[in-house]
């Protein structure tokens, strides 16, 4: 705040000698780095906080946003809804709701009645096993994975709104298991959603997390469903998504 940011740097390398997984120590240095300018190593130390200290909510907050204005949106958008569950009742709770709703709505175009342009990651590039080995290549999970399933989750749908978009939520988690995604990219959130949904309670999950992007059409679903409401918020309440060092989810597990 001094304008003294070196300095501040030298002081948070040797907390985090003293305490290498202070989530909130890397949140610092990340914010550092995104006054310089510098979004890539801010991203880097955000994520590094969120692989080391992974209950603390505010480095998914920073990651979502960066990632939300990269290429690689698809990150933001894991890493957003993560915050969300962390971080259930704020302001910011409020924004990143929003600005997941409108992900959706900018990088998801209809084409005619049949056409569907998905667009969450640029990111093409095939890892491959020891030696070529065909059945130890992996495909991106952005482009390979998570467009590909996002895509086919909205056959027969024509709109974003609220509610269709929990229809595709709902279906992208379904295929996502129904195709074994999970086995080669295991997902705590992911695990956690098909848990909602096997409970029933997907709809209203969904809805919370886009209301901020659609609230008129929010309103309007929860005039109609104050009971399923109801149902969800009381169990939500008592079955958090619990985030830590065996329960968790950085970007790197997947390289």
């Amino acid at each position: 705040m001094l304008g003294e940011s070196d300095s501040a740097v030298g002081i948070y390398e040797s907390g985090l000698k003293l305490f290498p997984k202070s989530g909130h120590l890397y949140l610092e240095m990340g914010a550092i780095q995104r006054v310089k300018g510098d979004l890539e190593k801010a991203l880097g130390f955000y994520e590094k906080g969120i692989q080391v200290d992974p209950g603390f909510s505010s480095n998914y907050y920073w990651a979502s946003k960066l990632f939300c204005i990269s290429d690689e949106k698809v990150w933001g958008m894991i890493y957003g809804e993560i915050f969300m569950n962390l971080e259930r009742n704020s302001k910011r709770t409020a924004e990143i709701s929003e600005l997941i709703y409108n992900q959706y709505n900018n990088q998801i175009k209809f084409k005619g009645d049949t056409g569907i342009s998905v667009s969450f990651s640029k990111n093409a590039f095939i890892q491959e096993g020891p030696a070529a080995d065909p059945n130890q290549i992996k495909l991106p999970f952005g482009i390979g994975v998570y467009e590909t399933t996002l895509a086919l989750s909205m056959i027969g749908l024509n709109s974003i709104n609220i509610n269709t978009l929990d229809t595709i939520r709902t279906n992208f988690i379904n295929n996502y298991f129904k195709n074994k995604h999970d086995k080669i990219f295991p997902n705590a959130l992911f695990n956690y959603q098909k848990k909602i949904i096997d409970l029933g309670y997907s709809e209203a999950y969904n809805h919370w997390i886009l209301m901020k992007g659609d609230e008129d059409r929010f309103e309007k679903w929860l005039a109609n469903n104050e009971e399923k409401w109801t149902d969800f918020t009381n169990w939500f309440m008592k079955n958090p998504l619990k985030v830590d060092s065996a329960n968790s989810f950085f970007r790197e597990q997947y390289n």
